[in-house]
């Protein structure tokens, strides 16, 4: 979705940033850094900051808060 990784420093990883999800050109997320925050707009994306402080209180966000209906999946290999 991106052209090219966001790599995050140890301090981003800890504000849930990359547990977020697209939609359409919108990106959800519990927190934005501003340097994520810059560069996700350079790309052409909107940051929507979106308070899930209860869900993060056991390890979610807000990606863990959908159902991916547009993930394919393959059908299971034969043993």
């Amino acid at each position: 979705m991106v052209p090219e990784p966001l790599v995050l420093d140890p301090e981003e990883t800890l504000t849930f940033c990359a547990n977020s999800v697209a939609v359409g050109t919108t990106v959800v997320m519990p927190s934005c850094p501003p340097t994520v925050g810059r560069q996700l707009e350079a790309w052409g994306f909107d940051v929507a900051v979106c308070a899930v402080d209860e869900f993060l209180k056991a390890g979610g966000g807000c990606r863990c808060l959908t159902l991916a209906l547009d993930e394919r999946l393959d059908p299971p290999r034969p043993r």
